[in-house]
Parts: C-alpha cells; structure tokens; sequence
C-alpha cells in the first residue's frame, strides 16, 4: 500500500447496525451512477490507494467520486458491518472499480447508505446472508483510572469546511471545528491520530486496525469524544537505523485515553456474500 500523507476514518459509518432489513431493497436511489471496473498495476511501493472525494458532510455533498475502490468498503458502509466480516467466495472480491454517483439534495447519511446498497444489488446483483459466529475479540473497557477522553464541547456554526489542516508541534492533525471524525498521520513506525467528536464504537473501530481483532465497546460511555493517540506502526525496514520508540496501541490506549484493552469473546454478525457479479452492468 502506497503511503499516504493523510488517513481519514469517517465516523458516520458507525451511525447504524448491521440489520437485515438491509437484505429488502429501498426505493432510494443515486439520480446517475456510473460504474466501470478498473485494473490497477502495483507499484515498487506496493498497491496504489486512491483518496475518495465528495459525499454527504463534505464540501461536494451531491456527488461521490471512489477510485479504484475495492467493493469490501462500499458493502461495509452500505450494511453496516466491518469489511473485515465480509466473507467471499473463493477469488472474489478482488477487483477495484470506479463509481461516480450523484447524491439528492438533502440526503441523510442513512439514505446515502441505502443507495449504495442498491446500487451493489443493481449493477453488482450482490446477494448475501447474515451468520452469527463465537469470535476472539478485545473488549474496550475504562482503565482503573478513569477516562482521559475530552468530552466534545458544543461548537457554533463553522463555515470552515471539515479537513485536517496540517499538524501540531507534536505531530497530530490539526482539525477544523466543523470536523467529525477521525484522522491519521502515518510517519516512519508511528502513527499519530486526532479525532474529534466521536462516539466510543467510533473510537473502538479505530484501534481494532492496530489491534488485529475486533474490539467490542463496553465503556457504558454514551457520549461524543475529541481525543489524540499515538503508538507504533508498522514493522521497520531494513533501511530504517533504529525501530519506533512509539508505545505499542495497547499501551498507548490506557496511558492517553485511560482506556484499556482485555482479551474476551463475542457473538458477532458476519456478512456471507453468496453472488456478486464482476463485471457491473451497463451505465
């Protein structure tokens, strides 16, 4: 994966459950969509990743530009579950497209979720069920000294548009007042995250990338978060003199956000796709 300055987490996917009325198709729909499958050469970095622009929340709310998606991340927004629970027939899944779409005035994050959802059972005829498996997990829990998360103050209307603009002193992203979410800035070994008006399952998906198991939030904390962390990341190369001297995330996650991570297990819903086409249909 080709480093990128920024990595941006958008919080809104973890405003709705897995539910399987997903699997019932709503009338909602992007006015135009327009689909094609893509090929996408690796490079000496590895595999290129390519930046979505527009959406709902964002400066461009009536249009959606992925390039060289891969499906797995539309299927998570769409219905709700982590892309890491998404299990696909063998050599499916693979593939990366460009989707262009045009949004509704006015259209919630749900709706936006639905349409998307449509248009994978439209273009893609993707087919699915839900199966509820017994998984290793971490359970996020409040450290025996209490949260240092900072509760979100209530802002005024911001016209600034929500984007990080640059990094503090320490290596943070800097965020603007509008801005909801979470962002990451990679550096050699470390990583650095802002994120800010958030909820405990945002922050509980956020760490689970580090962690390598899902983390299941069980704070009882309800409300919305601004917060920093930093640990390691990654593995040192060869060319790189000295390791990160960065805390590892298990660490990091009781000693800045007084939180901690204990090893459990949960019963947790897994998206089984049973057909998906590869090749979209025609736009």
């Amino acid at each position: 994966m080709t480093r990128r300055a920024l990595l941006a987490i958008a919080s809104i996917t973890a405003t709705h459950a897995l539910a399987l009325s997903a699997q019932t198709p709503s009338v909602l729909r992007f006015e135009v969509a327009s689909v094609r499958r893509v090929e996408i050469p690796s490079t000496a970095f590895g595999v290129p990743v390519f930046d979505t622009t527009g959406g709902v929340g964002t400066a461009e709310p009536l249009r959606i530009s992925y390039r060289a998606t891969w499906l797995g991340g539309l299927i998570a927004t769409a219905f709700g579950v982590p892309s890491d629970r998404i299990v696909y027939p063998a050599g499916m899944g693979s593939d990366r497209y460009d989707i262009i779409a045009n949004i509704p005035e006015g259209a919630t994050q749900e709706q936006f979720n639905t349409m998307l959802g449509n248009l994978l059972r439209d273009r893609f005829h993707l087919k699915f069920h839900i199966e509820s498996k017994n998984t290793p997990v971490y359970a996020l829990r409040v450290a025996k000294s209490g949260t240092k998360l900072k509760p979100t103050a209530r802002r005024a209307d911001d016209a600034t548009p929500p984007r990080a603009t640059g990094s503090d002193a320490e290596g943070f992203p800097v965020l603007t007042p509008s801005f909801k979410g979470i962002i990451g800035r990679p550096v050699t070994g470390e990583m650095f995250w802002a994120g800010q008006d958030v909820s405990l399952a945002d922050i509980a998906r956020n760490i689970q990338q580090r962690a390598a198991r899902p983390v299941v939030d069980e704070t009882g904390l309800t409300g919305r978060y601004d917060f920093k962390l930093h640990h390691e990341w990654g593995r040192p190369s060869a060319a790189e003199a000295t390791p990160s001297s960065a805390p590892s995330v298990f660490s990091a996650v009781e000693e800045q956000l007084g939180l901690k991570l204990e090893s459990s297990s949960a019963l947790l819903d897994y998206l089984i796709v049973d057909s998906l086409d590869r090749e979209p249909t025609e736009n």
